[in-house]
């Protein structure tokens, strides 16, 4: 299973939520503010399994995974003389 690395980006294509104002005449405490405002635009979370990311609309009615997998190079195993396996592919993960 492949997960992230880096946070995701938010609807309001930032990576943290800004501290929200307190609206007037609201008696209201900071923490109940940044909830609400996370309860809207929750952070995904890092250890998920990439093929669980939303697909990319690549036309009007296309879609595709958000990741592309490909073995790249010579994936042949050759024997060295000291007889140990080796190949020269290279296995490439690639952000759409």
């Amino acid at each position: 299973m492949w997960v992230h690395e880096a946070v995701g980006i938010l609807k309001v294509c930032r990576t943290t939520h800004m501290e929200p104002e307190i609206p007037e005449g609201e008696d209201v405490e900071m923490e109940e503010l940044m909830r609400r405002v996370e309860k809207a635009d929750p952070y995904d979370p890092r250890l998920k399994s990439i093929t669980k990311d939303a697909t990319v609309l690549v036309s009007k009615n296309q879609r595709i995974p958000a990741w592309v997998v490909r073995l790249q190079g010579d994936s042949t195993e050759y024997l060295t003389e000291q007889k140990k396996k080796i190949s020269n592919g290279v296995v490439v993960v690639r952000s759409l």
